[in-house]
Protein backbone atom coordinates (compact mmCIF):
# COMPACT_ATOMS: atom_id res chain seq x y z
CA UNK A 1 0.00 0.00 0.00
CA UNK A 2 2.99 1.82 0.98
CA UNK A 3 4.47 1.50 -2.46
CA UNK A 4 0.97 2.74 -4.25
CA UNK A 5 1.10 5.93 -2.53
CA UNK A 6 4.84 6.54 -3.37
CA UNK A 7 3.45 5.85 -6.90
CA UNK A 8 0.39 7.92 -7.52
CA UNK A 9 2.32 11.07 -5.15
CA UNK A 10 4.70 10.83 -8.32
CA UNK A 11 2.26 10.68 -10.97
CA UNK A 12 0.59 13.34 -9.25
CA UNK A 13 3.69 15.56 -9.37
CA UNK A 14 4.10 14.48 -13.02
CA UNK A 15 1.39 15.30 -14.36
CA UNK A 16 0.92 19.05 -12.00
CA UNK A 17 4.80 19.90 -13.64
CA UNK A 18 3.76 18.87 -17.12
CA UNK A 19 0.74 20.54 -17.12
CA UNK A 20 2.02 23.90 -15.27
CA UNK A 21 4.81 23.87 -17.94
CA UNK A 22 2.36 23.89 -20.81
CA UNK A 23 0.23 26.88 -19.50
CA UNK A 24 3.31 28.80 -17.95
CA UNK A 25 5.20 28.80 -21.68
CA UNK A 26 1.95 28.95 -23.70
CA UNK A 27 1.22 32.20 -21.33
CA UNK A 28 4.55 33.79 -22.41
CA UNK A 29 3.96 32.78 -26.30
CA UNK A 30 0.23 34.78 -25.91
CA UNK A 31 1.74 37.60 -24.35
CA UNK A 32 4.51 38.39 -26.25
CA UNK A 33 2.99 38.00 -30.02
CA UNK A 34 -0.58 38.85 -28.95
CA UNK A 35 -1.68 42.74 -29.96
CA UNK A 36 -1.74 43.56 -26.39
CA UNK A 37 2.35 42.46 -25.89
CA UNK A 38 5.82 43.70 -26.43
CA UNK A 39 6.50 43.14 -30.09
CA UNK A 40 3.61 44.82 -31.03
CA UNK A 41 2.80 47.50 -28.73
CA UNK A 42 6.47 49.21 -28.66
CA UNK A 43 7.88 47.46 -32.06
CA UNK A 44 5.01 47.93 -34.09
CA UNK A 45 4.81 44.27 -35.52
CA UNK A 46 2.60 42.10 -35.83
CA UNK A 47 3.10 38.41 -34.99
CA UNK A 48 -0.07 37.21 -33.81
CA UNK A 49 0.11 34.42 -36.45
CA UNK A 50 2.91 32.65 -34.10
CA UNK A 51 0.44 32.66 -31.36
CA UNK A 52 -1.63 29.54 -32.58
CA UNK A 53 1.36 27.58 -33.39
CA UNK A 54 2.83 27.78 -29.88
CA UNK A 55 -0.73 27.29 -27.88
CA UNK A 56 -1.17 24.63 -30.27
CA UNK A 57 2.56 22.39 -29.98
CA UNK A 58 2.75 23.10 -25.88
CA UNK A 59 -0.61 21.46 -25.39
CA UNK A 60 0.04 18.55 -28.13
CA UNK A 61 3.24 17.89 -26.36
CA UNK A 62 1.72 18.27 -22.93
CA UNK A 63 -1.06 15.45 -24.14
CA UNK A 64 2.38 13.34 -25.49
CA UNK A 65 3.05 13.43 -22.11
CA UNK A 66 0.43 12.84 -20.40
CA UNK A 67 -0.02 9.85 -22.71
CA UNK A 68 2.44 8.70 -21.78
CA UNK A 69 1.90 8.48 -17.88
CA UNK A 70 -1.76 7.40 -18.33
CA UNK A 71 -1.68 4.97 -21.29
CA UNK A 72 -0.41 1.45 -19.88
CA UNK A 73 3.18 0.31 -21.43
CA UNK A 74 3.42 -0.13 -25.24
CA UNK A 75 0.26 2.04 -26.53
CA UNK A 76 1.44 4.94 -24.30
CA UNK A 77 4.67 5.00 -26.07
CA UNK A 78 2.86 4.94 -28.93
CA UNK A 79 0.34 7.63 -28.34
CA UNK A 80 3.07 9.58 -26.87
CA UNK A 81 5.25 9.31 -30.06
CA UNK A 82 2.42 10.19 -32.29
CA UNK A 83 1.39 13.51 -30.37
CA UNK A 84 4.84 14.33 -30.37
CA UNK A 85 5.26 14.69 -34.02
CA UNK A 86 1.79 16.05 -34.24
CA UNK A 87 2.82 18.43 -31.64
CA UNK A 88 5.74 19.48 -34.01
CA UNK A 89 3.66 18.89 -37.48
CA UNK A 90 0.69 21.62 -36.43
CA UNK A 91 3.55 24.37 -35.06
CA UNK A 92 5.79 23.66 -38.69
CA UNK A 93 2.78 23.79 -41.19
CA UNK A 94 1.37 26.99 -39.66
CA UNK A 95 4.76 28.67 -39.09
CA UNK A 96 5.99 27.88 -42.97
CA UNK A 97 2.24 28.66 -43.98
CA UNK A 98 2.87 32.64 -42.50
CA UNK A 99 6.92 33.03 -43.31
CA UNK A 100 6.18 35.09 -45.37
CA UNK A 101 5.34 37.61 -42.35
CA UNK A 102 8.25 37.28 -41.36
CA UNK A 103 9.74 40.20 -43.96
CA UNK A 104 8.03 42.56 -42.13
CA UNK A 105 10.34 42.64 -39.76
CA UNK A 106 12.56 45.17 -40.61
CA UNK A 107 16.13 43.38 -40.09
CA UNK A 108 14.52 40.51 -42.40
CA UNK A 109 12.96 42.86 -44.78
CA UNK A 110 16.04 41.93 -47.05
CA UNK A 111 15.32 37.93 -46.51
CA UNK A 112 11.81 38.21 -48.27
CA UNK A 113 12.66 35.37 -50.95
CA UNK A 114 14.16 33.05 -48.77
CA UNK A 115 10.73 33.09 -46.39
CA UNK A 116 8.37 32.46 -50.07
CA UNK A 117 10.17 29.85 -50.52
CA UNK A 118 10.34 28.27 -46.95
CA UNK A 119 6.36 28.99 -47.33
CA UNK A 120 6.46 27.16 -50.71
CA UNK A 121 8.09 23.47 -48.58
CA UNK A 122 5.58 23.77 -45.93
CA UNK A 123 3.68 20.50 -47.47
CA UNK A 124 7.33 19.12 -47.68
CA UNK A 125 8.30 19.67 -44.57
CA UNK A 126 5.13 17.71 -43.10
CA UNK A 127 6.01 14.72 -44.73
CA UNK A 128 9.15 14.87 -43.19
CA UNK A 129 7.66 15.10 -39.94
CA UNK A 130 5.36 12.22 -40.86
CA UNK A 131 8.16 10.21 -42.10
CA UNK A 132 10.10 11.00 -39.08
CA UNK A 133 6.80 9.66 -36.86
CA UNK A 134 6.87 6.45 -38.40
CA UNK A 135 10.74 5.52 -38.33
CA UNK A 136 10.47 6.36 -34.67
CA UNK A 137 7.56 3.88 -34.64
CA UNK A 138 9.37 1.16 -35.33
CA UNK A 139 11.10 0.68 -32.68
CA UNK A 140 8.32 0.46 -29.78
CA UNK A 141 6.57 -1.82 -32.01
CA UNK A 142 9.95 -4.14 -32.27
CA UNK A 143 8.94 -5.30 -28.98
CA UNK A 144 5.28 -6.76 -29.97
CA UNK A 145 5.75 -10.52 -31.82
CA UNK A 146 4.57 -8.63 -34.94
CA UNK A 147 6.24 -5.59 -34.96
CA UNK A 148 9.59 -7.41 -35.06
CA UNK A 149 8.40 -8.25 -38.12
CA UNK A 150 7.58 -5.84 -39.98
CA UNK A 151 10.32 -3.33 -37.76
CA UNK A 152 12.65 -3.42 -40.70
CA UNK A 153 9.90 -2.31 -43.38
CA UNK A 154 8.24 0.48 -40.94
CA UNK A 155 11.67 1.88 -40.46
CA UNK A 156 12.32 1.60 -44.26
CA UNK A 157 9.38 3.51 -45.61
CA UNK A 158 9.80 6.02 -42.82
CA UNK A 159 13.16 6.69 -44.32
CA UNK A 160 12.26 6.62 -48.02
CA UNK A 161 9.87 9.35 -47.17
CA UNK A 162 11.70 11.51 -45.34
CA UNK A 163 14.55 11.35 -47.34
CA UNK A 164 12.27 12.31 -50.60
CA UNK A 165 10.84 15.22 -48.54
CA UNK A 166 14.49 16.61 -47.88
CA UNK A 167 14.97 16.11 -52.20
CA UNK A 168 12.02 17.92 -52.41
CA UNK A 169 12.39 20.75 -49.94
CA UNK A 170 15.54 21.18 -50.87
CA UNK A 171 15.30 21.16 -54.90
CA UNK A 172 12.71 24.40 -53.96
CA UNK A 173 15.72 26.57 -52.68
CA UNK A 174 17.58 25.70 -56.39
CA UNK A 175 16.73 28.62 -58.24
CA UNK A 176 18.51 31.01 -56.08
CA UNK A 177 21.19 28.38 -55.00
CA UNK A 178 21.70 25.51 -57.96
CA UNK A 179 23.51 22.92 -55.56
CA UNK A 180 20.64 22.93 -53.34
CA UNK A 181 19.00 20.22 -55.67
CA UNK A 182 21.89 18.05 -56.14
CA UNK A 183 22.29 17.87 -52.21
CA UNK A 184 18.50 16.94 -51.79
CA UNK A 185 19.49 14.07 -54.09
CA UNK A 186 22.56 12.83 -52.01
CA UNK A 187 20.51 13.09 -48.94
CA UNK A 188 17.57 10.80 -51.07
CA UNK A 189 20.03 8.49 -52.29
CA UNK A 190 21.79 8.26 -48.93
CA UNK A 191 18.70 7.81 -47.28
CA UNK A 192 17.08 4.87 -49.51
CA UNK A 193 20.46 2.89 -48.96
CA UNK A 194 19.55 3.01 -44.86
CA UNK A 195 16.18 2.00 -46.28
CA UNK A 196 17.70 -0.97 -47.92
CA UNK A 197 20.38 -2.01 -45.70
CA UNK A 198 17.29 -2.19 -43.19
CA UNK A 199 15.34 -4.34 -45.42
CA UNK A 200 18.29 -6.81 -45.66
CA UNK A 201 17.15 -8.24 -42.05
CA UNK A 202 14.63 -10.14 -43.91
CA UNK A 203 17.71 -12.00 -45.52
CA UNK A 204 19.50 -13.45 -42.86
CA UNK A 205 17.92 -16.39 -41.75
CA UNK A 206 17.62 -17.59 -45.26
CA UNK A 207 18.52 -21.17 -46.60
CA UNK A 208 20.17 -19.89 -49.10
CA UNK A 209 23.78 -19.62 -47.84
CA UNK A 210 24.46 -16.43 -50.53
CA UNK A 211 21.47 -14.82 -50.04
CA UNK A 212 21.84 -15.19 -45.91
CA UNK A 213 25.89 -13.96 -46.15
CA UNK A 214 24.91 -10.43 -48.61
CA UNK A 215 21.62 -9.67 -46.36
CA UNK A 216 24.33 -9.70 -43.24
CA UNK A 217 26.38 -7.57 -45.48
CA UNK A 218 23.75 -4.91 -45.92
CA UNK A 219 21.83 -5.48 -42.42
CA UNK A 220 25.13 -4.38 -40.82
CA UNK A 221 26.49 -0.57 -40.64
CA UNK A 222 23.76 1.17 -42.38
CA UNK A 223 25.07 4.46 -41.29
CA UNK A 224 28.05 3.10 -43.48
CA UNK A 225 25.98 2.43 -46.22
CA UNK A 226 24.41 6.02 -46.03
CA UNK A 227 27.79 7.66 -45.98
CA UNK A 228 29.71 5.58 -49.12
CA UNK A 229 26.12 5.94 -50.97
CA UNK A 230 26.18 9.91 -50.74
CA UNK A 231 30.00 9.40 -51.57
CA UNK A 232 29.10 7.99 -54.98
CA UNK A 233 26.41 10.43 -55.34
CA UNK A 234 28.30 13.11 -54.96
CA UNK A 235 30.98 12.14 -56.98
CA UNK A 236 28.52 11.97 -59.79
CA UNK A 237 26.40 15.05 -59.36
CA UNK A 238 29.92 17.24 -58.14
CA UNK A 239 32.85 15.92 -58.48
CA UNK A 240 32.94 13.93 -61.50
CA UNK A 241 32.06 17.34 -63.16
CA UNK A 242 34.54 19.52 -61.72
CA UNK A 243 37.31 16.60 -62.44
CA UNK A 244 36.35 16.35 -66.05
CA UNK A 245 36.44 20.48 -66.80
CA UNK A 246 39.77 20.89 -64.84
CA UNK A 247 41.87 18.03 -66.81
CA UNK A 248 42.18 16.24 -70.53
CA UNK A 249 42.70 13.01 -68.80
CA UNK A 250 39.74 12.34 -65.70
CA UNK A 251 38.20 9.93 -68.37
CA UNK A 252 41.63 7.66 -68.47
CA UNK A 253 41.82 8.14 -64.39
CA UNK A 254 38.15 7.34 -63.71
CA UNK A 255 38.45 3.98 -65.72
CA UNK A 256 41.29 3.10 -64.03
CA UNK A 257 39.98 4.12 -60.60
CA UNK A 258 36.93 1.96 -61.45
CA UNK A 259 38.92 -0.94 -62.41
CA UNK A 260 40.90 -1.19 -59.52
CA UNK A 261 37.42 -1.06 -57.36
CA UNK A 262 36.13 -3.99 -59.42
CA UNK A 263 39.31 -5.58 -58.80
CA UNK A 264 38.92 -5.33 -55.24
CA UNK A 265 35.16 -6.20 -55.45
CA UNK A 266 36.04 -9.65 -57.24
CA UNK A 267 39.56 -10.51 -55.50
CA UNK A 268 37.25 -10.00 -52.19
CA UNK A 269 34.20 -12.30 -53.09
CA UNK A 270 36.63 -14.73 -54.72
CA UNK A 271 38.26 -14.97 -51.61
CA UNK A 272 34.98 -15.07 -49.64
CA UNK A 273 33.52 -18.16 -51.69
CA UNK A 274 36.90 -20.07 -51.47
CA UNK A 275 36.71 -19.22 -47.34
CA UNK A 276 33.20 -20.00 -47.37
CA UNK A 277 31.62 -22.62 -49.93
CA UNK A 278 34.51 -24.97 -51.05
CA UNK A 279 35.85 -27.76 -49.45
CA UNK A 280 38.95 -29.18 -50.92
CA UNK A 281 39.51 -31.77 -52.91
CA UNK A 282 40.51 -35.08 -51.62
CA UNK A 283 41.76 -37.57 -53.63
CA UNK A 284 41.61 -41.45 -52.67
CA UNK A 285 43.23 -44.62 -54.28
CA UNK A 286 40.53 -46.60 -56.14
CA UNK A 287 40.78 -49.61 -57.84
CA UNK A 288 38.05 -51.62 -59.82
CA UNK A 289 36.27 -54.52 -57.84
CA UNK A 290 38.22 -53.57 -55.18
CA UNK A 291 36.84 -53.04 -51.71
CA UNK A 292 38.37 -50.43 -49.20
CA UNK A 293 37.94 -50.83 -45.86
CA UNK A 294 38.30 -48.30 -43.42
CA UNK A 295 37.64 -47.52 -39.47
CA UNK A 296 34.51 -45.96 -37.91
CA UNK A 297 35.40 -43.08 -36.23
CA UNK A 298 32.60 -42.07 -33.72
CA UNK A 299 30.28 -38.74 -35.46
CA UNK A 300 31.04 -36.49 -32.26
CA UNK A 301 34.63 -36.86 -33.13
CA UNK A 302 34.26 -35.54 -36.82
CA UNK A 303 32.20 -33.12 -35.87
CA UNK A 304 35.17 -31.96 -33.26
CA UNK A 305 37.70 -32.17 -35.89
CA UNK A 306 35.44 -30.18 -38.68
CA UNK A 307 34.63 -26.95 -36.06
CA UNK A 308 38.65 -27.03 -35.45
CA UNK A 309 39.49 -26.91 -39.39
CA UNK A 310 36.78 -24.45 -39.49
CA UNK A 311 38.30 -22.41 -36.63
CA UNK A 312 41.42 -22.20 -38.13
CA UNK A 313 41.02 -21.80 -41.89
CA UNK A 314 37.48 -19.52 -41.29
CA UNK A 315 38.23 -18.30 -37.56
CA UNK A 316 34.65 -19.78 -36.50
CA UNK A 317 35.18 -20.40 -32.91
CA UNK A 318 31.51 -20.14 -31.51
CA UNK A 319 30.66 -23.83 -32.70
CA UNK A 320 33.85 -25.16 -31.82
CA UNK A 321 33.99 -23.93 -28.31
CA UNK A 322 30.65 -24.77 -27.48
CA UNK A 323 31.58 -28.79 -28.67
CA UNK A 324 34.65 -28.86 -26.38
CA UNK A 325 32.35 -27.28 -23.82
CA UNK A 326 29.51 -30.13 -24.07
CA UNK A 327 32.65 -32.77 -24.21
CA UNK A 328 34.24 -31.51 -21.13
CA UNK A 329 31.41 -31.31 -18.93
CA UNK A 330 30.60 -35.15 -19.91
CA UNK A 331 34.13 -35.38 -18.39
CA UNK A 332 32.68 -34.17 -15.44
CA UNK A 333 34.96 -30.37 -15.72
CA UNK A 334 33.19 -28.09 -13.38
CA UNK A 335 32.81 -24.31 -15.51
CA UNK A 336 36.05 -22.62 -13.69
CA UNK A 337 38.27 -25.65 -15.07
CA UNK A 338 36.84 -25.12 -18.54
CA UNK A 339 37.11 -21.64 -18.96
CA UNK A 340 40.73 -21.85 -18.02
CA UNK A 341 41.41 -24.66 -20.85
CA UNK A 342 39.24 -22.61 -23.48
CA UNK A 343 40.65 -19.21 -21.68
CA UNK A 344 43.25 -18.88 -24.72
CA UNK A 345 40.53 -19.52 -27.70
CA UNK A 346 37.30 -17.12 -25.47
CA UNK A 347 40.14 -14.32 -25.62
CA UNK A 348 41.48 -14.63 -29.27
CA UNK A 349 40.43 -12.83 -32.21
CA UNK A 350 41.33 -12.13 -35.14
CA UNK A 351 43.49 -8.92 -36.56
CA UNK A 352 40.59 -6.28 -38.46
CA UNK A 353 42.10 -5.71 -42.07
CA UNK A 354 41.40 -2.18 -43.11
CA UNK A 355 39.39 -1.39 -45.89
CA UNK A 356 42.06 -0.02 -47.53
CA UNK A 357 44.26 -2.65 -47.77
CA UNK A 358 44.33 -5.31 -50.66
CA UNK A 359 46.84 -7.29 -52.23
CA UNK A 360 49.68 -8.54 -50.49
CA UNK A 361 49.16 -6.61 -47.27
CA UNK A 362 45.64 -8.17 -46.92
CA UNK A 363 47.14 -11.52 -47.61
CA UNK A 364 50.23 -11.29 -44.92
CA UNK A 365 47.21 -10.13 -42.12
CA UNK A 366 45.36 -13.07 -43.19
CA UNK A 367 48.34 -15.45 -43.20
CA UNK A 368 49.26 -14.01 -39.63
CA UNK A 369 45.49 -14.64 -38.38
CA UNK A 370 45.79 -17.87 -39.48
CA UNK A 371 49.34 -19.18 -37.61
CA UNK A 372 48.10 -17.11 -34.38
CA UNK A 373 44.74 -19.39 -34.92
CA UNK A 374 46.91 -22.50 -35.29
CA UNK A 375 49.56 -21.40 -31.93
CA UNK A 376 46.16 -20.73 -29.90
CA UNK A 377 44.46 -23.94 -31.20
CA UNK A 378 48.01 -26.15 -30.37
CA UNK A 379 48.59 -25.01 -26.90
CA UNK A 380 44.65 -25.08 -25.84
CA UNK A 381 45.44 -29.45 -27.34
CA UNK A 382 48.14 -29.58 -24.91
CA UNK A 383 46.12 -28.19 -22.07
CA UNK A 384 43.82 -30.67 -22.65
CA UNK A 385 46.16 -33.23 -23.13
CA UNK A 386 47.34 -32.73 -19.37
CA UNK A 387 43.65 -33.25 -17.87
CA UNK A 388 44.23 -37.08 -17.68
CA UNK A 389 44.02 -40.34 -19.76
CA UNK A 390 39.90 -40.04 -19.67
CA UNK A 391 39.28 -36.73 -20.81
CA UNK A 392 41.94 -37.31 -23.82
CA UNK A 393 40.26 -40.62 -24.92
CA UNK A 394 36.87 -38.53 -25.20
CA UNK A 395 38.20 -36.32 -27.14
Amino acid sequence: MEQKQITKRSLLRLTIKHIVFAVVFSGIAFYLFSLIGPIYQYANIDLTFLVLPFLGYYFLRLSSNLSKLFIPKLWGIVSGLILNGLAFLFFAYLFCSHAEDLANIPAWSQSHLFFVYVEQIKFFVVLFIIGCIIAKLGAPLKLTPIGSQIYPLILAVGLSITGYSLWQASSTFSPSWSPANGIGLILLIGMVAVAISNLGHYGTKSKHALIADASNWLSTLPAGKFYLSGLFAAYFIFIRRAIISATPWAYIIEWLVFCGIAWYIFSHSKESLDDNYCLPLKEVNWQKHTQEISESVSADFKKLVRQQESFIVRSDKDNFTTSLQQTLKTNNLNETEINQLLKLINEYNDRKIPWYAFGFWKKRILINNHLKRREVLDKTIRGLESIGSTTRQNI
